[in-house]
């Protein structure tokens, strides 16, 4: 729990860099003015793209290509503090420190232009269950950005920009504290088997990406993170543009999906032993799709807001938690049986590539989204925010055919 509870902390750390970015400074227009200042250009850049998407491009595919190098450098190092915990303490506070700091723009004039044993794959299952739940739960927190900006707003009588930031401020504090956690309680020399990898990280990554598994798994899970980022960027203007909700309405469904998604964390564990975890998640990015689909022609279904926002949340708590709980798992059986092969231990190598994919998906998303809302993000005009639903289907149903390469 100690160890799961930094995975909260990071979550809510990289939560407002990853979903509300676009919510700030490309704010939907429900009425007559933006929700915020127009502190970067709202029109397209070289046609298609925009300033803001271009930025977070950038900032996640370097991030990405860093990753490799760091995990790396922590795969071969012997320390007395571990492999991972020296790299960890440099991390926490600046992370936390930068993730308030991206909101809080200096200029302020508005802008013009092979198997496991069972106990050790129920102990993996077990350990990626943790991390998935205390994930959610710096999730969770981040969803509360929406509910504390409007509860800054009515009893502080705080601007819109001040309540937004004064949120992204509590949340730098505590993620700083949660991350703290694991690199101050947790001993890694007396948890985890200390055998530093021979290899250099190039050669790592070509060994990682030499393994046909694991290049299917994570080709699927760059889809899958291609589609939700876009529909987690575009919650905020599907609940406040296409269903007329306010945006502290976005907290109250978000809690409740994540809610109704712990529910099925038992179930989930009972079943991937029973049926296999590849079945599960092919399962997952199916109703995945079905629930894109759904979000792209909501308010024009015949059904109340409040029903159609019902039904997605009820179908989207089952992906979720099959989605929050197996690719860690799987990504430790790929590494378990590589090791028992190959003779090298390079965990941390695995882990990495697998974040740089998900980073390049994240960072896709971040370029192609606020390039799509040129079409259109205002409740005259809408067609922007439900094509981003309809391309999330389509990468969605591409994780798909992907998976279905994958051998468990």
């Amino acid at each position: 729990m100690l160890y799961a509870l930094g995975q909260a902390g990071w979550s809510l750390a990289v939560y407002g860099v990853s979903d509300l970015l676009n919510y700030f400074y490309l704010p939907p227009e429900t009425d007559s003015s933006p929700m915020f200042p127009a502190y970067v250009y709202q029109g397209a850049v070289l046609g298609v793209a925009t300033v803001l998407g271009l930025i977070s491009f950038s900032g996640r595919f370097i991030d990405a290509f860093i990753d490799p190098v760091v995990a790396g450098w922590s795969d071969r190092t012997v320390s007395s503090w571990g492999r991972r915990r020296k790299f960890m303490i440099f991390s926490f506070i600046p992370l936390s420190l930068f993730s308030c700091l991206v909101f809080m723009p200096p200029f302020r004039r508005k802008c013009a232009k092979y198997r496991l044993a069972n106990n050790n794959a129920v102990f993996f299952v077990l350990i990626s269950t943790l991390v998935s739940v205390t994930w959610a739960l710096g999730f969770g927190i981040g969803n509360t950005a929406y509910a504390l900006q409007a509860y800054f707003e009515q009893q502080w009588a705080m601007t819109a920009t001040a309540a937004f930031q004064s949120a992204m401020g509590i949340f730098g504090v505590l993620s700083a504290i949660l991350m703290a956690i694991p690199v101050l309680f947790v001993d890694e020399r007396a948890y985890c088997r200390q055998v530093p990898s021979e290899q250099s990280s190039i050669e790592a990554v070509k060994s990682v990406f030499a393994n046909r598994n694991f290049r299917y798994f994570v080709y699927s899970d760059l889809m899958y993170w291609v589609s939700l980022t876009f529909i987690q960027m575009g919650m905020g203007y599907y609940l406040t543009v296409l269903l007329g909700f306010s945006p502290e309405s976005v907290t109250t469904l978000l809690t409740v999906i994540l809610g109704l998604s712990f529910a099925f964390y038992i179930p989930v564990n009972m079943a991937a032993k029973r049926w296999g975890k590849k079945r599960l998640l092919v399962a997952s990015f199916s109703v995945f799709s079905l629930v894109f689909a759904l979000i792209a022609v909501m308010g024009k279904l015949p059904l109340s807001p409040l029903m159609q926002v019902a039904l997605l949340g009820i179908l989207a708590s089952i992906p979720i938690a099959i989605t929050s709980i197996l690719p860690n798992a799987v990504v430790t059986d790929i590494i378990a049986s590589d090791a028992q092969i190959s003779g090298d231990h390079k965990a941390g190598q695995f882990f990495a590539v697998r974040t740089f994919m998900m980073k390049v998906g994240i960072s896709l998303a971040n370029l192609l989204f606020p390039s799509v809302l040129l079409l259109g993000k205002s409740t005259d005009n809408d067609l922007g925010i439900r094509f981003t639903a309809l391309l999330a289907v389509c990468f969605c149903l591409a994780g798909v055919l992907f998976l279905t390469r994958y051998k468990e």
